[in-house]
């Protein structure tokens, strides 16, 4: 049958179905609305509880459902990738059954198609929405983090080389059609020197891909992991939509998976939340405690860049579909953001590195994590190191039950603030400034930092937050959910102590709200 003839068919079933939403949605009657989605590849019905997910008979360069078969295989395929991080949110495959109008669920006549059969989940829910909406937990960010680490570290590694799409293809495929936008959205010019750098950056980071590929980075990942295909149900951020589609936009750096992530929430000015989910990823990944795969850092700026382009295209794709002048405009100004935001993302400047310390309760982790969006020298900003964090990383302890003694000998702590040092090192090696964030109230400490500074030839900031006791003891016992363990007796301790902070650091006064504390260490750093 030709795509014409299957195409006419499935719209008879789509208004059969949407005429009869009993049929496939318990919960429906015959007066409720159905709602429609339509893709470039599939129509979504949404049913008060289910929704129903039909791919169109269509056949591109990129996707094939051109045959009944091959529909079902992708409707297939489907449900089990996504069943590894939405499995209540997928229900199965259906067959539609019927001839010429008359259609049903229940077997009987031909099977004339399939559709990918889905829980309906509220409005609302959508990431992007909650986004817009700003019901954006810190919680939940930390959850999604931790989805994306158990994601990617479930995923299949791919270390055929036959098997791996290389950047110049991606390359090729996506941005010579951005000429397609020249002169009405985008500047040909632009266009042709965007190209030309993407080009020249996937060349230059050739060696550092291939070692990723040995050290089992290249993994079959989401493909499209942006704030639309990510829900919130019952508190827990859920990843569907992965690409069943095509190989070739899935296997990749599993940084570049995530990348599309940040990419989205940076473009969408979630600066916060970007750099939060980001941190936290690469310890739950694992990486901050082997170092070694941070230098895959090197390569962020590219494949942010790259996620912005390709969002350009899609962009500017629905500028040119879209009939309404509204619409129009709308996605003329988001194709001509979109790119100006994937020129931006691909440059960096100089990383440094910043040292805040302070005794229990001062607020060093407050301050570094607002301050790690706006200072760092690449997208997502600084990249933060917290003694805290590593200690537990490094005995294998959950987030916030209290540690044990041991993890606080002076041997552990050696190891603490070794790896924070090596960290360090591996990640402004890479291009992206740091901030470290301890008490650092021993001078060797401090000049350990300042050393590595110098020895990387790059700027160094040293801030001390200086809080008065009655402070830094009401915060301490105010503490809910935090990686620290410090309690009174041990900022009693510190203070005994009295080391020496270096002339060379700033002393920043903490007592303050923590707004007025940015504003203080802002201008020390300028």
């Amino acid at each position: 049958m030709e795509l014409s003839e299957q195409l006419e068919v499935q719209q008879k079933l789509i208004a059969f179905l949407m005429a009869h939403p009993k049929n496939w949605d318990p919960r429906a009657t015959a007066t409720d609305p159905v709602e429609v989605i339509e893709t470039h590849g599939a129509t979504v019905l949404l049913g008060p509880t289910v929704a129903l997910k039909i791919k169109k008979a269509v056949h591109f360069d990129h996707m094939n459902y051109s045959t009944l078969s091959q529909r079902k295989y992708f409707c297939d395929k489907e449900v089990a990738i996504n069943q590894n991080s939405a499995r209540g949110l997928y229900h199965g495959v259906i067959a539609l059954y019927g001839s010429n109008e008359e259609f049903s669920l229940t077997p009987g006549q031909e099977i004339v198609e399939y559709a990918v059969k889905m829980q309906r989940f509220p409005k609302g829910s959508r990431l992007d929405e909650r986004v817009q909406t700003g019901d954006f937990p810190m919680e939940i960010q930390d959850k999604l983090s931790d989805a994306l680490a158990s994601y990617h570290l479930k995923a299949e590694i791919i270390d055929d080389p036959a098997k791996i799409p290389t950047f110049a293809t991606v390359i090729e495929q996506n941005f010579h059609q951005l000429d397609h936008f020249c002169p009405e959205l985008l500047s040909q010019d632009a266009v042709n020197v965007f190209r030309e750098n993407l080009a020249n950056d996937a060349d230059r980071l050739s060696p550092l891909f291939q070692k990723r590929q040995q050290d089992g980075w290249i993994r079959a990942g989401h493909g499209d992991l942006h704030l639309q295909n990510i829900c919130v149900l019952n508190d827990q951020p859920l990843l569907f939509d992965a690409i069943e589609y095509q190989d070739d936009f899935v296997i990749s750096d599993i940084l570049y998976d995530v990348a599309f992530l940040i990419m989205d929430l940076w473009y969408r000015d979630q600066k916060m939340p970007a750099n939060r989910i980001f941190n936290r990823y690469l310890g739950k990944i694992g990486w901050t405690t082997s170092v070694t795969p941070l230098e895959g850092l090197q390569a962020l700026p590219f494949f942010m860049s790259m996620r912005a382009g390709i969002r350009t295209h899609v962009a500017g794709n629905r500028y040119r579909q879209a009939t309404k002048p509204d619409q129009k405009a709308v996605l003329s100004e988001q194709t001509r953001s979109l790119f100006d935001a994937a020129c931006a993302y691909r440059r960096s400047g100089r990383p440094s590195l910043i040292a805040i310390g302070g005794y229990s309760g001062s607020g060093k982790s407050t301050l570094a994590e607002r301050l790690a969006p706006e200072v760092g020298a690449a997208v997502p900003g600084a990249i933060r190191l917290r003694s805290d964090v590593l200690r537990r990383q490094l005995i294998d302890w959950d987030d916030y039950s209290p540690m044990p003694q041991w993890a606080y000998t002076p041997q552990m702590s050696e190891k603490t603030y070794s790896l924070m040092a090596r960290n360090a090192r591996a990640i402004l090696q890479a291009g992206h400034s740091v901030i470290v964030d301890a008490v650092l109230d021993r001078p060797t400490d401090q000049q350990q930092f300042k050393e590595l500074a110098a020895s990387l030839n790059i700027p160094f900031n040293g801030l001390w937050l200086s809080v008065n006791k009655d402070n830094m003891t009401d915060r301490i016992n105010k503490r809910t959910r935090d990686a620290s363990d410090a309690t009174v007796d041990i900022l009693d301790k510190q203070l005994a102590a009295q080391h020496e902070i270096p002339n060379s650091w700033s002393i920043i006064d903490g007592n303050g709200s923590i707004e007025e504390t940015i504003v203080l260490a802002k201008e020390a750093l300028q």
